[in-house]
């Protein structure tokens, strides 16, 4: 049987840089403009909580029991918006499903109960954005943001490495150096 804690942070990884490949700079959300027949309309960018409940009701369709896992995404805006938040959903008959931008992905894993679902009260990624900003007294832009089923939120800027906790965004664990 595979270990899908172990698995889990390489598929997302994984995934992350793949579905990251084309960004080059801070996405910053567009205008909204005139639609031109033909052409298709312009990324959402959402909050984490926003892509979720679009998500949702793919996921209840899939496997009402499913339960969400882990939340990823790569240069979210300044104001924790991205158009490319990845959603992990986990179901003991189903299996891994990862949702992006409210479509299936893909199913990575046979069926597993090793995967705890994230706590309910989770912080939506503006707020941890926010209360990065006045932990930090920075607002270097954030390059990796991750919602984790130990609870709690785990951002990447330049130089800092920070964990917040997932329903009160407090400070989890000291700020490391970045390593990579």
């Amino acid at each position: 049987m595979i270990n899908l804690k172990t698995v889990l942070p390489s598929i997302a990884l994984s995934t992350l840089m793949l579905c990251s490949c084309t960004a080059t700079q801070t996405p910053q959300p567009a205008a909204p403009a005139a639609r031109t027949p033909g052409l298709s309309a312009p990324p959402l960018y959402l909050t984490a909580r926003e892509a979720y409940d679009q998500a949702l009701p793919l996921i209840e369709a899939w496997e009402p029991q499913a339960r969400l896992v882990h939340v990823a995404v790569r240069w979210p805006s300044p104001g924790g918006r991205s158009p490319d938040w990845l959603l992990y959903f986990a179901s003991d008959q189903q299996g891994l499903r990862v949702v992006k931008n409210g479509q299936r992905l893909q199913v990575q894993t046979p069926p597993s109960a090793s995967l705890n679902p994230l706590p309910e009260c989770w912080l939506d990624s503006d707020e941890i954005i926010r209360r990065l900003q006045d932990l930090s007294q920075s607002t270097q832009a954030v390059y990796s943001m991750a919602l984790h089923s130990e609870g709690h939120w785990e951002l990447i800027q330049t130089e800092q490495h920070w964990q917040l906790a997932a329903c009160s965004g407090l400070l989890a664990s000291k700020p490391e150096p970045d390593l990579l």
